[in-house]
């Protein structure tokens, strides 16, 4: 029993030492240093039923690699671009067009979110932006009804844990609020 219990007990601390563990990982030292307090997920539903969830501390295969492509000098490290995941769903009975996202602030201003594709494009080039373009896809141009997309933004100029509120727009409803919420 003893040996289950401590066999069990490595596995976790390998899962925890590797990384494993949730999805909070420490950025690699080489990347952006760690965010301000703030929870980078953002939630929100329109009277159209159009509503999502943006995540700009979300991690997974396509933010890497955009984050990769738009990899900035380490003296530059503080303003890198964050790389952000929408999940977009329109509850509505037609299709509506993709929307666009704005990050708002705490003490005024906002920043738009870049379609990542985009970004990527406008950026160095290369083999890391060939190949996060790839795993980008086509860029969603609308919702379907009773459907959903993910869609992949840049936030350039601040770090996620600075954002407030993010606003959702896709004509012709208004625009809608995503809030803060924790994780």
């Amino acid at each position: 029993m003893r040996v289950v219990a401590a066999a069990a007990a490595a596995i976790a601390l390998a899962l925890a030492l590797g990384g494993c563990g949730g999805g909070d990982d420490p950025a690699p030292p080489e990347e952006r240093p760690p965010d301000p307090p703030g929870t980078g997920y953002f939630v929100g539903t329109g009277a159209s039923g159009l509503g999502a969830t943006l995540d700009l501390q979300g991690r997974d295969a396509v933010t890497a690699a955009v984050a990769t492509a738009l990899r900035v000098p380490p003296a530059a490290a503080a303003t890198a671009p964050v790389v952000g995941i929408a999940s977009v769903v329109n509850e509505g009975p037609r299709p509506l067009p993709a929307p666009l996202f704005a990050a708002r602030f705490a003490g005024g201003g906002a920043l738009p979110l870049w379609d990542a594709a985009r970004a990527v494009e406008d950026g160095r080039g290369g083999p890391a932006a060939r190949r996060a373009l790839r795993l980008l896809g086509t860029t969603p141009r609308t919702v379907p009804a009773g459907g959903a997309v993910t869609m992949y933004v840049v936030l350039r100029g601040a770090p996620s844990g600075q954002v407030e509120s993010v606003r959702m727009t896709a004509p012709p409803g208004p625009p809608v609020t995503l809030r803060a919420r924790p994780r």
